[in-house]
C-alpha cells in the first residue's frame, strides 16, 4: 500500500516523526518534554503539543497507547490511536495506517 500524498501524506509523516521522539524522549523516561514549536508533554497528557509548524497535538497516553488529536494550520485534521509499533486513524477524512520505528 503507498503512503498518502498530500497534506495528509505530509500530516502522516510528521506523526510518525512526533510519535518516535515522544516515545525516545519523555514516555520511556517519565521526563516533561516541551514541543519546538509550543505546548508540553506532562505525566501522560500532551498538550498543544507541536515539533513541527502547523502541526499540533493533543492526547493521554496509557498503558503504552495513545490516543491523539490532530490540528493546525498546516496538518489534516483527524484523531489517531497509537500503539507500540504503528498509528492508525482518520486525517483529512481519510483512513490512514503507518508503521512506528
Amino acid at each position: 500500500m503507498l503512503p498518502p500524498g498530500g497534506k495528509v501524506g505530509r500530516t502522516l509523516a510528521a506523526l510518525v516523526a512526533t510519535a518516535a521522539e515522544l516515545r525516545l524522549f519523555a514516555i520511556e523516561s517519565g521526563r516533561s518534554l516541551a514541543g519546538i514549536n509550543g505546548g508540553t508533554l506532562q505525566g501522560k497528557k500532551l498538550r498543544g503539543y507541536s515539533n513541527v509548524r502547523g502541526l499540533v497535538l493533543d492526547g493521554t497516553f496509557d498503558f503504552g497507547s495513545a490516543t491523539l488529536t490532530v490540528r493546525g494550520t498546516g496538518a489534516a485534521h483527524g484523531k489517531v490511536r497509537l500503539t507500540v509499533d504503528r498509528l492508525v486513524g482518520t486525517l483529512g477524512g481519510k483512513h490512514v495506517v503507518a508503521r512506528l520505528y
